[in-house]
């Protein structure tokens, strides 16, 4: 019995495997909502959050400027516009800034892999 109930919990546990990402079906799959939806459940970003992320500001910016047309130039949509510019410059940067220490994290990972085979086959070398 306990033999058993052993044998399901492995089981259980080769098909749960806490590390993998959390695959969840919203539809179609690598469309752009999908991909949103899952970045709730995944950590990372990817290209379509940034091109929806852009999206979101160009409408933005399009409705800033559509209301100081509008409003013939308030300074108010002006200090609105100038600070939506300065939030989209800044996250601009840090994407950039996050991707070139990912590329960082990456290249160091790979040469201290390097490292480890070389001296894995330097121990069985002197063996």
């Amino acid at each position: 019995m306990s033999e058993n109930i052993e044998n399901k919990v492995e089981e259980v546990n080769e098909e749960v495997n806490v590390n993998e990402k959390i695959d969840i079906n919203f539809g179609k799959k690598g469309g752009l909502l999908n991909s949103l939806a899952l970045s709730l459940f995944n950590e990372g970003i990817d290209n379509n959050i940034l091109m929806f992320l852009r999206i979101i500001f160009g409408l933005l910016f399009a409705s800033l400027l559509a209301l100081l047309i509008i409003t013939k130039f308030s300074i108010h949509i002006i200090i609105l516009l100038i600070i939506t510019g300065l939030l989209f410059v800044t996250l601009e940067w840090w994407m950039n800034e996050m991707d070139i220490v990912k590329e960082f994290d990456e290249e160091e990972e790979e040469e201290e892999e390097e490292e480890e085979n070389e001296n894995q086959t330097e121990e069985k070398k002197t063996k």
